[in-house]
């Protein structure tokens, strides 16, 4: 898999490996992300929330071996990710989702070090569609976390792929109305487009402005 990466300069998973972010939340089961930031010769920690088991951020925190920073960030999992000992953690059903977000919003299962992340920086969504479970889902538990209303004071960009023209009769209508919902609720701007062709993009900036190289200091972002 880092021979691909590193054979093609325009892979997502690469150019997501060359940012200097120091946190990653990733609702993905596959462990591709990291295998990108060790290629990239960074130090991926991993993280995971043990929410059918109810245990909280201290047991989760105990996981990360260092502080987050751009060459030893965290991926946070959060709704599991492939393995023999965690599987048990993976959000697969409509009644996994509803469950997840029960526990995790009432016993603070989400660990403080992505907290603060999700609250304090300016994100970045990419990959899935506004209205798909995993976003939804997602999205209201950060809407849970305490310091959300600091979310307004940043912000955000939404890589989304036009709706299905084959299932929606209205699309322009649907996609004034995603804009509008989530540039109110959380200052939420959507690019209409690929995730390959806005990440091209962004590579392209940040290396014109010289913002692209990951040096050994702490980020949030």
């Amino acid at each position: 898999m880092g021979e691909h990466l590193r054979a093609d300069p325009n892979d997502p998973h690469r150019i997501l490996a060359e940012l200097p972010a120091s946190v990653y939340v990733s609702v993905n089961f596959d462990p591709l992300l990291e295998w990108a930031l060790k290629a990239n010769g960074r130090a991926p920690q991993q993280l995971l929330t043990p929410w059918r088991h109810r245990r909280g951020p201290p047991s989760v925190d105990k996981q990360a071996r260092t502080r987050p920073s751009a060459q030893s960030p965290l991926v946070f999992h959060a709704f599991g990710t492939f393995g023999a000992e965690t599987e048990d953690g993976l959000v697969l059903t409509q009644d996994d989702y509803f469950d997840y977000l029960i526990q995790a919003t009432a016993a603070r299962l989400i660990p403080a070090r992505v907290e603060s992340a999700l609250v304090d920086n300016s994100l970045l969504f990419l990959g899935f569609r506004l209205t798909d479970w995993h976003f939804r889902v997602l999205f209201r538990l950060m809407m849970s976390l305490p310091g959300r209303e600091r979310l307004k004071q940043y912000c955000h960009v939404a890589v989304q792929l036009d709706p299905d023209m084959q299932r929606m009769v209205d699309v322009e209508g649907a996609k004034a109305y995603l804009a509008e919902y989530f540039g109110k609720e959380a200052n939420i701007d959507i690019y209409w487009g690929s995730p390959e062709d806005f990440l091209v993009a962004l590579r392209d900036e940040l290396a014109a402005a010289g913002d692209l190289g990951v040096e050994d200091r702490p980020r949030s972002d």
